[in-house]
């Protein structure tokens, strides 16, 4: 996560407090993996579909026995999002993502989120 510029945070403290010490550092330093996760979450939120990293699909595989939805919900899944990150994203109940995910499971006959994404890959 170092190196790669994923946000900005600011953590203002009043004048009276001093600087941050080794302690604080310290703390800092334990949450930066999870706030780096995520802000990378969040940004994948905010950024339109089609600018999700594309999934290399192979030549012999089709989209057709699946919906355009289910399409999104499936690339989506297949990027690592969660059920309910998804709903969030393309604007849909959590149980309907649910129901998308059981409809391309069958039509694709995947049984979990990983089969799903090497068939994709």
């Amino acid at each position: 996560m170092l190196g790669r510029a994923t946000g900005d945070m600011r953590i203002w403290r009043s004048r009276q407090r001093p600087n941050f010490d080794a302690n604080d550092l310290s703390m800092l330093r334990m949450i930066m993996p999870a706030f780096g996760a995520a802000l990378q979450r969040c940004r994948a939120l905010c950024l339109p579909l089609e600018t999700v990293e594309p999934i290399r699909v192979a030549p012999e595989f089709r989209w057709t026995p699946l919906t355009t939805r289910e399409q999104d919900v499936a690339r989506l899944a297949a990027t690592g999002m969660s059920d309910k990150e998804i709903a969030r994203r393309l604007n849909i109940s959590f149980t309907t993502v649910r129901t998308h995910l059981d409809h391309v499971f069958r039509k694709l006959q995947a049984s979990k989120r990983g089969q799903l994404a090497a068939l994709l890959r």
